[in-house]
């Protein structure tokens, strides 16, 4: 079968199963497999696949067939320009979580955190697959003579795993401490800068058959309290003037009056998503 057929063998099928993007997921696969850019595709469209190529190349696209996504098909997602490790114990990382990890960077270089005498210590809560604080270890740790710690918390010692395993590949294995804990519950002192993308999609919400394939732990809200508690931790241990930010989703109102009849000590201000709609909160500590 030559390139340029099995291009479009794949992309029927996949488009026949409700793949939202049938063309790009077929050559996404098919690069996967031979090793090769999505341009050679098409610069070598009569290249003729080996019967090894084709029978890896089916069995990939019956699965996404399925929905499952490409991320755990080919156990990889690229995030803010590093290529992480995932499988179905972590939350796939969105494009959108990014815009955390910039606004975390100009917070640190705005407000001169990186000049403190003291050790700025960070926090990354429900670490999931660790792209946050590696993404954030990997900037920070290019700033001469910047004294600074990162713990990462996930509530799953597996989930931990996966975070760990990324953090050696990427080289920063000793810039981030791994802890196994409920939220904030496991970090040892006062934090200046905490960030999460924790789970915040109600159990009611529809959502994509893709996301069918990934930790419920990870995606859904099981607690109405849940956003309370965490909250009632960010107040405790946050430094004063010290700064969280969360992704949320569509829970602004949630979060509004959380803080509007319990904390008059903290701020919230919200942040756009790039399809402008307010999927982060900024909590700052007075």
């Amino acid at each position: 079968m030559l390139v340029k057929k099995a291009l479009q063998y794949s992309k029927e099928i996949l488009k026949k199963a409700d793949i939202t993007t049938p063309q790009l997921d077929a050559e996404v696969l098919l690069s996967f497999i031979l090793k090769k850019s999505k341009e050679w595709l098409y610069t070598n469209n009569l290249y003729e696949l080996s019967a090894t190529e084709i029978f890896q190349y089916k069995k990939l696209i019956k699965h996404r067939k399925n929905h499952e996504p490409i991320a755990y098909i080919t156990s990889q997602k690229e995030f803010f320009g590093l290529n992480f490790y995932v499988d179905k114990n972590v939350f796939i990382p969105r494009p959108e979580t990014e815009i955390l990890v910039e606004t975390a960077l100009k917070i640190i270089s705005s407000r001169q955190m990186a000049k403190k005498q003291e050790k700025l210590v960070i926090a990354d809560i429900g670490t999931g697959s660790g792209c946050i604080a590696i993404s954030v270890t990997k900037k920070l740790a290019k700033i001469e003579n910047l004294n600074f710690k990162i713990y990462a918390i996930d509530i799953s010692q597996k989930t931990l795993e996966v975070a760990k395993l990324n953090a050696k590949n990427q080289n920063i294995p000793r810039k981030i401490t791994f802890l196994k804990g409920n939220l904030l519950l496991s970090v040892p002192e006062k934090v200046d800068l905490i960030l999460s993308n924790p789970p915040y999609v109600l159990e009611s919400e529809k959502i994509s058959p893709e996301v069918k394939f990934e930790p419920k732990k990870a995606v859904f809200v099981t607690k109405k309290s849940f956003f309370r508690e965490f909250i009632a931790q960010i107040d405790e241990k946050m430094k004063k003037n010290g700064i969280c930010l969360m992704e949320i989703g569509n829970q602004k109102k949630e979060i509004q009056n959380i803080i509007d009849k319990n904390y008059p000590n903290i701020k919230v201000e919200f942040i756009n998503d790039y399809s402008k709609l307010p999927r982060f909160a900024k909590f700052i500590q007075h």
